[in-house]
């Protein structure tokens, strides 16, 4: 099936993969609930659906008025399983992995504990994992892909979303008219403590470590095929714990900038508190001590009225015509630096030649195309650096290539690593590219 094919399928049996109307999703959660409570069994009637559909009306406050279609016939085709003998009902395998995701979505554990146990006594790697490919690929997806990236995954989200409900929490606050000096202290305890989480998750993520330099030297266990897959594994794990370290650290930078930014609203805030406080008992003063007296307004014997001293200065008149003499023009000599000149004129040539040998390989390389129907992009690669021994025209010209055949239809571009010997044995590798027409 066809991404055209699948999209088409999936819009079609929508409404059953997921519920078309809210009501239907909360009665299977409702159900849920039940059985593991004890209220109903684990195989349950078509009166418990509709109980609980009724339930969750009345907790929703739905509109009575409005009918609402009973939800069996839809949910029997992913929620329910239903058994004819015994007429009843039960959740399938499907509606209780929905609702498992639905409630690690709501209540994420953020417990940095919990993180470091998963890593203690899941994360771990000996040498015996290493005795074939089969087995590393049974530590890869029992204690890796399906435990500790998910783990580490769902502590980083519910990270994220804490960060943005706070953010949420406090633009609200501003909204408000209520006492900014106190929310504010509340909020930066609230960051400072998100960022005591954060120290907490980056110690425990070090912990992989010790996996990761044994990872390295898994290769001297594998050859030929078995490598290439082993390799794709451990670069699988490196890019995902590179990418937990770069979360880690924009999550980071987001909470310290949050708390200056609080720190600074808190400063100008007080300022502002003082200066109101001053204002109003001035103005107290000056309502209660003042007096009026003969039409005028007498301030307290200790207020003054400041007064700016000023002048008037006395108008001229612009003589008609003025004399000025004449000032000779004085042309300054702009220093000159000869040696700066020069590297900017070398500069400026060596772009030229780059330019120059890049348009003439990559006509080179189109020339053999029409020759031969295809190109072997790495050799082409190898024999550019061999004859100019510059990497920037060597990657220009591959970079232009690809360009130049990655949309089109009618060329076909593969892709494939390069082998351990080469890796071992060349300062400089790229991986095995060729490109070649579709009718060859």
């Amino acid at each position: 099936m066809n991404l055209a094919d699948r999209v088409r399928f999936l819009h079609e049996k929508f409404g059953q993969i997921v519920p078309d109307k809210v009501e239907k999703l909360l009665t299977v959660v409702l159900l849920d609930e039940w059985v593991r409570m004890g209220k109903i069994e684990q195989k349950f009637t078509e009166q418990d659906v509709n109980f609980a559909l009724a339930e969750i009306v009345e907790i929703t406050g739905r509109d009575k008025s409005i009918a609402v279609q009973k939800p069996i016939r839809d949910l029997r085709k992913h929620f329910l399983l239903y058994f004819r003998k015994d007429e009843r009902y039960m959740l399938s395998q499907y509606a209780e992995d929905f609702i498992r995701m639905m409630n690690n979505e709501i209540y994420r554990s953020t417990k940095p504990e919990s993180l470091k146990i998963t890593f203690r006594k899941t994360f771990l790697l000996t040498e015996d994992d290493f005795e074939s490919l089969e087995t590393f690929k049974v530590w890869y997806e029992d204690r890796f892909l399906n435990t500790t990236k998910g783990k580490i995954s769902n502590v980083l989200d519910a990270l994220q979303q804490d960060i943005s409900n706070r953010y949420d929490e406090l633009n609200n606050v501003f909204k408000q008219n209520i006492d900014f000096n106190e929310q504010l202290n509340l909020f930066l305890e609230k960051f400072k403590q998100i960022k005591e989480r954060f120290d907490d998750i980056n110690e425990t993520v070090h912990m992989r470590n010790e996996v990761i330099s044994l990872l390295k030297k898994g290769s001297e266990w594998f050859e030929g095929e078995d490598w290439l897959e082993y390799d794709y594994l451990r670069s699988q794990i490196e890019g995902f714990f590179e990418y937990v370290d770069y979360r880690l650290d924009e999550l980071r930078l987001v909470v310290d900038q949050s708390v200056k930014q609080i720190n600074a609203l808190y400063k100008n805030f007080e300022f502002k508190r003082l200066y109101k406080i001053k204002l109003e008992k001035f103005l107290h003063l000056l309502l209660e001590k003042s007096v009026k007296e003969k039409d005028k307004i007498v301030l307290p014997e200790n207020i003054s009225i400041k007064y700016l001293p000023s002048f008037k200065p006395f108008i001229t008149t612009i003589p008609d015509t003025l004399e000025v003499k004449k000032k000779k023009t004085e042309v300054l000599e702009a220093p000159s630096d000869e040696e700066y000149l020069q590297k900017q004129r070398a500069r400026q040539k060596e772009i030229l030649y780059r330019e120059q040998r890049s348009t003439y390989w990559t006509s080179v390389l189109k020339e053999e195309m029409k020759k031969n129907g295809s190109i072997i992009v790495d050799e082409w690669f190898a024999r550019i650096m061999k004859e100019d021994n510059d990497i920037e025209i060597a990657v220009k010209v591959v970079n232009n290539t690809i360009n130049q055949y990655k949309f089109n239809d009618q060329y076909q571009i593969e892709i494939g690593k390069p082998s351990k010997k080469e890796y071992l044995n060349s300062d400089l590798i790229i991986w095995k590219m060729k490109v070649k027409s579709s009718a060859s």
